[in-house]
């Protein structure tokens, strides 16, 4: 969890675009004065990447002396700072035929504070078999061939949400997200990325998509997903409804 607060690691979600617009524009003329603490006070706004879910629609945030400080409903969250550290890890494959070795290094993030995972459930599906099943990934480990090993967890909580909002103007993502059409309405953040997938050898993109936190208006929602020869990226995200508070 990217915060804590008196009862320990509460549930996030992405930082929606528009706040994070609004804050900026916020330390502007709350630091108009002070070149130095304005600098250190965007880059923390810049770095905050998360919000406390119950703080998504009635937010106080407030920029102190370079210190981002989240309270809503009388309490007040205290932003961890880093999420995770990138790191490069040394392998090497052994040749069958000439018995040769050939290293080579894997780029991995290693979390250092509990992430959350949003996903939905079928109707009349069961919670149990959905943990049951995170816990079997978890131990198997996401990814595989040359990151193999890789991308192991252990589940800590699977429950489900109390989210009143089941309509807005717009959504906020939750996840990477193609729109199907070329120009989309809101306050977003892109990208450009893409994909390597094995077996036969395939390159999807690059390719320009939205991050997680953009504002999309709710008439542009609808997403993409690529296929191609034994690869599948899934581009569509979940999404909550959102208000927004800055003009996008």
């Amino acid at each position: 969890m990217a915060f804590t607060g008196s009862g320990g690691p509460v549930l996030t979600v992405p930082m929606p675009i528009d706040l994070k617009i609004q804050l900026l524009d916020l330390v502007s003329k709350k630091y108009v004065n002070d070149y130095s603490k304005i600098h250190t006070a965007i880059k923390r706004i810049k770095k905050l990447a998360y919000i406390p879910l119950d703080c998504l629609y009635e937010p106080d945030v407030d920029v102190d002396d370079g210190a981002v400080r989240v309270r809503c409903g009388g309490r007040e969250y205290r932003h961890v700072g880093d999420y995770g550290v990138r790191v490069g890890i040394q392998r090497n494959v052994l040749g069958r035929v000439f018995n040769n070795a050939d290293t080579y290094r894997v780029a991995a993030f290693q979390p250092i504070v509990d992430y959350v995972l949003y996903f939905t459930l079928r109707e009349g599906a069961d919670m149990g078999r959905a943990r049951t099943a995170l816990e079997v990934l978890g131990k198997v480990g996401i990814g595989g061939e040359r990151s193999v090993g890789l991308g192991h967890f252990t589940v800590i909580d699977v429950s489900t949400i109390d989210y009143p909002w089941d309509s807005g103007s717009h959504a906020l993502l939750l996840g990477t997200a193609l729109p199907r059409r070329s120009e989309v309405i809101g306050c977003v953040n892109s990208i450009v990325r893409g994909w390597v997938c094995s077996n036969p050898f395939y390159v999807m993109g690059p390719i320009s998509i939205l991050t997680d936190g953009s504002v999309v208006h709710r008439d542009y929602l609808d997403f993409e997903t690529l296929t191609g020869p034994n690869c599948v990226k899934r581009l569509d995200p979940l999404w909550l409804w959102y208000e927004t508070r800055y003009q996008c």
